[in-house]
């Protein structure tokens, strides 16, 4: 068709041709209507006794006389559309030949009883604004990337040349958008049935879901098995935060994070909850428990909520709890306005040094600033184990300080989902964000394998040895070390019977003095500062004994696994044995060359209590609802929707039950309902009543 002209087309020319089908015939027929100023739709059938079509007419859009234009004037709320027929004869007729099985023109009638548009408004006739299967195939993909619909239109014009070219209109789109939703399955439904899509190709794949006694779904909690891999080997530190509005329901998403040997943001699982009560944040945990064989954190670092603190001393007893500095830090601004409160609290709060020093300077503060009485001051004291640094030293938390990371991250998440995004199509857009996130972290692989870091300290033998163990990102930290070790030196020595003991003090700094205990025998390093257990990388103390030895290489016991290069290896190894192939996991992992090292990873093994006895006894025993179980798929068609959340966190008035239908207001005037006060008749005659008198209402 791309050869034909239609603008020297007529009656004779249009019966030489023969077409393949009858929407080809009608196709030809649509595009010569509207390079002549008119659009065509389809009229009348004729069929054989074998009820087979054999003819077709396709008739001008103007054809026939519209009855009923006015309806019931009672019930009509819209102003009744314009009338645009005209009884116009304009007809095509195409006919089947039985030997060729092909169609040809049998009947054309060009003549016209209406002026026919320009060329420039052709395009914008109903029939010639109809979206194909490629480009709503187009817009399909170009939605799933999380671009809005006024936007796609603006691709298709910029693709096109202009937005008069596009064969179709946005609110096409906007139609064909709603007719797809409806097409799919009830929200809770189809996000059940997402989930079990990906366990086809996800065995691993973990997900728990409650409803209440409507059926409604309460709160889900899912994980792949991606993501229980990882866990397993960057477990030791867990993060998790609360967002909202990420979705239609406005449910609270929670996403569990944590960080991995790239010292990046790396995600464990997510779920969605209805409030935020500790019943719910003990159901959440367990689920995640659950999920990662009964692995529980070293340490957890929250914003902290109380109902969240309250589930995690249940469900993770043997983790240390932090929270957020941040948040922390926020709250000090809002509670206290004295303006020398917050350095000298900063001070308390970051500070490296003792228990006892800490006491002390906590109490220097609250005696300067006088803030004896304020409740939040003492509040924050009883807390102290939970924020302040002095307490965590020895306690691993990767340089965790604050949940920014997890606000980062919802931050990253907001770019792939809005407020307009169903359950089913906020998980996709989740695990897209997810596959986003593992596609960085192998490029930061190949990033870390490829090449050789350039050495620009002076202590190249240990500065070489860390660029073949870390990774860039820790190599970067640790080089870091490196240069500031130079202002350290070693004071003195004590020896005892199977250590030595190295004074270590800062370059004409006389106030603070480090002890290093070393052990010939096993080449192991202790410093009093607890860098090493608190981060996992040596401190600049260690690092000025290790040149007063003489050392030319990181000893192993300095070299914490999750850190590594190869931190992932061995789990990868364990898990190729089951057959999962690490190079399947993402489709980007072409980059990734293979590991050629092994290296034992250095997380410390959970304490079980009893709470993690019962769920391993669950792992063991138990149908899991992510299982392809016929019994389950049946229960599942009967989940209903979420209901949309009225408050932010547990809201105690709880979220609002949606007993279906839109929301009905009331008239501000006369209290009816199905309008308003622009449209009530009472306040329309008030207002006359009122005018006539020359008083102005509004």
């Amino acid at each position: 068709m791309g050869n034909v002209n239609f603008k020297i087309l007529n009656g004779n020319n249009l019966k030489m041709y023969r077409f393949s089908s009858r929407e080809v015939a009608f196709l030809f027929y649509n595009m010569y209507a509207r390079v002549k100023g008119f659009s065509a739709r389809k009229d009348k059938l004729l069929r054989d006794k074998n009820r087979q079509i054999i003819q077709q007419n396709f008739v001008c859009h103007k054809q026939g006389r519209r009855t009923n234009i006015f309806g019931d004037e009672r019930t009509r709320k819209r102003e009744p559309m314009k009338d645009i027929r005209c009884g116009c004869r304009a007809e095509c007729r195409v006919h089947i030949d039985c030997n060729s099985n092909r169609w040809y023109v049998k009947y054309f009638d060009d003549e016209h009883n209406h002026l026919l548009v320009r060329a420039n408004h052709a395009g914008l006739l109903p029939r010639h604004r109809r979206m194909q299967d490629a480009d709503i195939m187009h817009m399909n993909h170009m939605r799933r990337a999380q671009n809005g619909i006024r936007n796609i239109y603006g691709s298709f014009a910029n693709q096109m040349g202009g937005y008069e070219n596009v064969p179709f209109s946005i609110h096409a789109m906007y139609n064909e958008v709603d007719k797809q939703r409806k097409k799919e399955l009830p929200d809770g439904r189809g996000a059940l049935a997402y989930l079990r899509s990906l366990k086809r190709d996800d065995p691993d794949m973990y997900w728990r879901h409650v409803t209440d006694e409507r059926r409604r779904l309460v709160q889900i909690f899912w994980t792949d098995g991606h993501c229980q891999r990882d866990y397993s080997v960057f477990g030791d530190v867990l993060a998790f935060d609360a967002t909202y509005k990420k979705k239609k329901y406005c449910c609270p998403l929670e996403v569990f994070s944590g960080i991995n040997h790239h010292n990046k943001t790396i995600i464990f699982g997510a779920a969605v909850v209805s409030d935020e009560s500790k019943e719910t944040y003990v159901w959440v945990l367990e689920q995640f428990l659950d999920a990662m064989k009964g692995k529980m954190p070293t340490s957890v670092i929250t914003d902290g909520d109380k109902a969240m603190k309250k589930a995690i001393e249940i469900v993770f007893p043997n983790s240390y709890h932090r929270l957020c500095a941040w948040h922390l830090i926020q709250n000090a601004t809002r509670n206290i306005k004295i303006p020398k409160f917050l350095p000298l609290f900063k001070n308390c709060m970051f500070g490296e040094f003792s228990v006892a020093e800490f006491e002390r300077k906590w109490e220097d503060m609250v005696a300067v600033c006088e803030v004896q009485d304020e409740s939040w001051v003492n509040e924050m004291y009883e807390k102290r184990t939970m924020w302040a640094t002095s307490h965590f030293r020895g306690k691993f938390f990767a340089g965790f300080r604050t949940t920014s990371r997890a606000e980062g991250l919802n931050c990253q998440i907001g770019r792939y989902v809005n407020v307009q995004s169903n359950l089913k199509e906020f998980m996709e857009s989740f695990n897209r964000c997810t596959d986003y996130f593992r596609f960085k972290e192998i490029e930061d692989d190949l990033r870390s394998m490829e090449g050789e870091q350039v050495l620009i300290t002076p202590l190249v033998g240990l500065e070489r040895s860390a660029s073949n163990i870390y990774t860039r990102e820790i190599f970067i930290l640790f080089r870091t070390v490196l240069s500031n070790a130079s202002t350290f030196r070693v004071l003195g020595k004590k020896r005892t019977a199977t250590r030595v003991i190295y004074f270590v003090g800062k370059y004409k700094s006389h106030n603070r003095e480090w002890n290093v205990s070393y052990c010939p025998v096993k080449i192991d390093f202790k410093c009093s500062c607890l860098k090493m257990e608190s981060v996992g990388i040596p401190c600049n103390h260690v690092v000025a004994v290790m040149l007063a030895l003489d050392m030319g290489e990181i000893p192993e016991s300095l070299i914490l696994g999750r850190w590594t290069k190869h931190a992932k290896e061995s789990v990868n190894v364990q898990y190729q044995s089951k057959g999962w192939d690490p190079l399947q996991t993402c489709r980007y992992v072409s980059l990734l060359e293979s590991c050629t090292q092994m290296c034992k990873l250095a997380c410390r093994t959970p304490v079980v209590n009893n709470h993690t006895k019962k769920l391993e006894a669950n792992h063991d025993h138990e149908d899991e609802v992510g299982h392809d179980v016929d019994e389950d798929e049946v229960l599942d068609r009967h989940v209903g929707n979420p209901a949309v959340v009225r408050t932010k966190g547990c809201g105690r008035g709880g979220s609002k039950p949606n007993l279906g239908g839109r929301r009905r207001f009331h008239c501000g005037i006369c209290g009816g309902l199905g309008h308003n006060r622009k449209t009530c008749s009472m306040g329309n005659q008030a207002n006359i009543v009122q005018m006539t008198d020359g008083v102005q209402i509004f």
